[in-house]
């Protein structure tokens, strides 16, 4: 719980949310422990993977397939005379 409450101190400080900075100070911690912090990172790099793996997923499903040589074939662009 104190992961929650201390990223949604950190948003409302960020975007200046006066309302919710008031409630957030008094649950929130001013700072995560080292353990606490450690499972904060391995989230973040698992949604950073997440994120980057549907991304490549995507590219994949919306590049075209060719079908065949490539038009810009280099031998019918530099043919000898």
């Amino acid at each position: 719980m104190n992961i929650y409450t201390w990223c949604g101190l950190q948003y409302a400080t960020t975007f200046l949310k006066t309302g919710q900075i008031k409630a957030m100070e008094e649950l929130a911690p001013q700072q995560l422990s080292e353990y606490e912090m450690g499972l904060l990172k391995r989230l973040r790099v698992w949604i950073y993977e997440k994120r980057r793996q549907t991304i490549k997923e995507r590219m994949k499903t919306s590049m075209p397939k060719l079908s065949g040589p490539s038009p810009n074939n280099q031998g019918e662009l530099f043919q000898k005379d």
